[in-house]
């Protein structure tokens, strides 16, 4: 029941961002989840990938690894396998690959 109405009024809340901003509604609104791999991020991904399905959204994930633990890369490979199994593009990078 918690998911289902969290659910509607997300709904609610993407169809006034759309109007608001004057986007148009055969176009898909493109969404950026910044995905760590905990539970917050992985929840919203899941509540948009259900959206995604009813409304008119083109998902992404973005993981950044800091590489500030010496198991953070085990957060990269959770969240390509997410969003593999999802089949939502991730973009994922380290910090020395920035540098």
């Amino acid at each position: 029941m918690f998911f289902s109405k969290l659910t509607e009024h997300t709904k609610q809340l993407l169809d006034q961002y759309k109007e608001k901003n004057n986007l148009a509604q055969e176009k898909p609104l493109r969404i950026l989840v910044g995905l760590s791999g905990g539970p917050d991020s992985v929840f919203l991904l899941y509540l948009l990938h259900e959206l995604s399905k009813q409304k008119n959204i083109e998902l992404f994930g973005a993981h950044l690894d800091h590489q500030w633990r010496k198991n953070s890369a085990d957060d990269t490979i959770f969240c390509l396998q997410l969003c593999n199994k999802l089949s939502i593009t991730l973009i994922s990078s380290t910090l020395s690959d920035l540098a």
